[in-house]
C-alpha cells in the first residue's frame, strides 16, 4: 500500500501523518526487497549512493552519507567491489544502504510482518528477533537453537552442552 503496489484500503499513517491521499513519491519512503537489487555494473559505493544522485544530492554530501551508512553496515573496506565480488550478506546490505541514505530509520518487515522499527545500528547492535539478526547481522551469523540454563561454572549453559559468558546487558536479556 505505502509503494502504491496494492489499493488502499484502511487508514495509512507514518509519524501520525496520514499518507493515503499523499503521492508515492512525495512519501519519503523506501523498500528493500530481500533480493538484492544491485546494479552490477556499479560498485558498492555507487549502488549506495545512486538515490542521492537521482535526487541530485551534491557529491560531498552523498560522499560522506554513503561513509556513514557504510560504516554502520560494516561495509567500509567494500566501496570499490562490483556486486559480483560480494557475498549473499554484503548483497543485502547494499539496498538497506542506499534506502538508508536518505532516511534515519528502518523498518524490518517478514512474510508481511514487522519485526522491527528504529535505526540500521539499532537493527545491527540490538536485533528483535533471530530474522533480524540474521538478516543485518555482519558478518553473516550461524544461528542455532538452544535453550539458555543457569551454570555451576558458566553464567549461561547451552542444551547443545557449550558453557558461555556473557556481558552483564547480554546475560539480563537471556536470563
Amino acid at each position: 500500500m505505502i509503494a502504491g503496489l496494492e489499493t488502499v484500503t484502511r487508514e495509512i499513517r507514518v509519524d501520525g501523518q496520514r499518507m493515503n491521499e499523499v503521492r508515492r513519491a512525495k512519501r519519503n519512503i523506501a523498500m528493500v526487497f530481500q533480493s538484492y537489487a544491485l546494479y552490477p555494473g556499479m560498485t558498492a559505493r555507487g549502488n549506495v549512493s545512486f538515490e542521492m544522485e537521482m535526487h541530485k544530492i551534491p557529491g560531498p554530501e552523498r560522499g560522506g552519507k554513503t561513509a556513514k551508512v557504510a560504516e554502520v553496515l560494516q561495509i567500509t573496506d567494500l566501496p570499490d567491489r562490483k556486486p559480483g565480488q560480494l557475498s549473499g550478506g554484503q548483497r543485502q546490505r547494499g539496498p538497506v544502504g542506499r534506502a538508508l541514505t536518505l532516511s534515519t530509520r528502518i523498518e524490518v518487515m517478514h512474510a508481511g510482518d514487522v519485526q522491527q522499527i528504529g535505526t540500521a545500528r539499532q537493527a545491527c547492535d540490538d536485533p528483535a528477533d533471530m530474522f533480524v539478526a540474521g538478516f543485518m547481522g555482519s558478518p553473516a551469523m550461524t544461528l542455532l537453537p538452544a535453550t539458555a540454563t543457569r551454570g555451576a561454572r558458566a553464567p549461561c549453559v547451552f542444551d547443545m552442552g557449550k558453557a558461555l559468558a556473557f556481558d552483564a546487558r547480554t546475560e539480563a536479556r537471556i536470563a
